[in-house]
């Protein structure tokens, strides 16, 4: 073989391993070339098992609510002040911890710079300009978010109070080589241990941003040796900002829109492709393979739209209200759909209604609380709502508690949940749509 070739066939199949998404496209483009017979492959297939239809129905309905509730509590903690904009709940698609900064999707036009971004009544930072240009705020629909003690955000006025009878404390909460670091305080008396921190009002000054947003917990830390060793008078002391959450682990923050803004649509209705679709569920007992948390009943399914549909990697693929999977690859005219949960925090609805916001792993999840097998697991999405993405169906590894005694290295993460899906029906339509 001639060595170019044979060069370029060992490229090639390195990039098929590898998974270049470049690659990964090109590689879907002949799948395209067997839809016209798709049907008839179907008719040598067995049927494919789905949910019952009406526990599937109270599953949605269940996961509408609770989605619907937990988007009202976040929006309740942080209501702008200004009549021209509203709180809206949006989805974070990316995130980079070097550079302290989030990227979300907003109505295109909807939001101006320095607007605060909030999760739960916790001030997370403020929306930047794009690309330095502070005309542009987000670009197709995207806008980044700096972080508290990104280099770009803005100094925040704060206070803590050690106690209903004691003075406020106030102070100017600015970025550092840390990360935030309280600066300016209004006395040297050093906080409490575990003091929480909120914004303060000081609209008088033209600073529109809403009081009693929680920012951190204060807590002073030794510095450096002071010279002078035994003979200091004193040991200086750095008061710095302990973050109350991880916003790289959020699947979605609160910002501020003008009110009824409007998304731009981008869902695309497709058929799931019969030979990749209409395969038997196998049954639980036999299943053995566990992915990113799933239960794997089927790793791929692949449908029938691509990147001239407007289709791109990491869209969401529902049907009827659940959760298919989200696309892997975009081909030109046929995706694959990865059977998982997306990468943003769940909601787990016990059998009470007790709504919980985690992550499949046992360090995202609240003190003292495990989830129970037949736990409802919902994501959601901003117009779809609540989806339902199936069931709790196993937890796997050694508790917590039980891994810490032991001396387990790495123990916070031991225990996670695994999440059964919903069986799609591949004889009705699916909609993909970006998060």
């Amino acid at each position: 073989m001639n060595p170019r070739a044979a060069l370029l066939v060992a490229l090639l199949c390195c990039g098929s391993l590898v998974g270049w998404p470049g690659f990964r496209t090109v590689e879907q483009a002949p799948a395209a070339l067997l839809l016209p017979a798709d049907n008839l492959v179907g008719w040598g297939l067995p049927d494919a098992v789905t949910a019952d239809p009406e526990l599937a129905e109270d599953a949605r309905r269940t996961a509408w609510e609770a989605w619907e509730a937990w988007c009202a509590t976040l929006v309740a903690q942080g209501r702008p002040v200004d009549d021209r904009y509203e709180a809206r709940v949006v989805p974070v698609l990316s995130s980079d911890r070097r550079r302290q900064e989030l990227v979300v999707r907003v109505p295109e036009g909807s939001v101006v710079a320095g607007s605060p971004v909030t999760h739960q009544g916790v001030l997370l930072g403020f929306l930047r300009p794009w690309a330095g240009n502070v005309e542009e705020v987000e670009r197709g629909g995207r806008a980044k978010v700096a972080l508290l003690g990104h280099g770009r955000a803005r100094p925040v006025a704060a206070l803590w109070q050690a106690g209903t009878q004691a003075q406020p404390v106030h102070f100017l909460l600015e970025s550092g080589a840390g990360g935030p670091q309280v600066a300016h305080t209004s006395t040297e008396t050093l906080p409490p241990p575990g003091q929480l921190a909120w914004t303060r009002d000081v609209s008088r000054l033209g600073d529109p941003l809403p009081a009693g947003l929680l920012v951190g917990r204060v807590s002073p830390t030794p510095a450096p040796d002071t010279p002078g060793g035994g003979l200091a008078d004193r040991i200086d002391r750095d008061v710095r900002l302990e973050p109350l959450l991880d916003p790289h682990s959020l699947g979605h923050v609160v910002v501020e829109t003008l009110v009824d803004s409007a998304w731009a649509v981008r869902g695309r209705k497709a058929e799931l492709v019969h030979s990749g679709a209409a395969r038997r569920a196998v049954p639980r007992a036999r299943q053995a393979g566990v992915e990113a948390g799933v239960l794997a009943t089927r790793g791929r399914l692949r449908v029938d739209a691509g990147l001239v549909h407007g289709v791109q990697a990491g869209d969401l693929v529902a049907q009827d209200g659940a959760l298919v999977g989200v696309v892997e690859t975009a081909g030109p005219l046929t995706s694959v759909v990865r059977r998982g949960l997306p990468s943003a925090r769940l909601l787990v609805v016990s059998d009470d209604g007790e709504v919980v916001p985690c992550g499949p792993d046992a360090d995202t999840w609240p003190a003292g609380w495990r989830p129970t097998a037949g736990s409802l697991v919902v994501t959601g999405h901003r117009e779809l709502g609540g989806l339902w993405a199936g069931e709790v169906a196993s937890l796997l590894g050694a508790p917590r508690d039980a891994a810490v005694a032991a001396g387990e290295a790495g123990a916070d993460g031991t225990e996670r949940f695994v999440v059964a899906l919903p069986e799609p029906d591949p004889g009705r339509p699916v909609l993909v749509v970006p998060r």
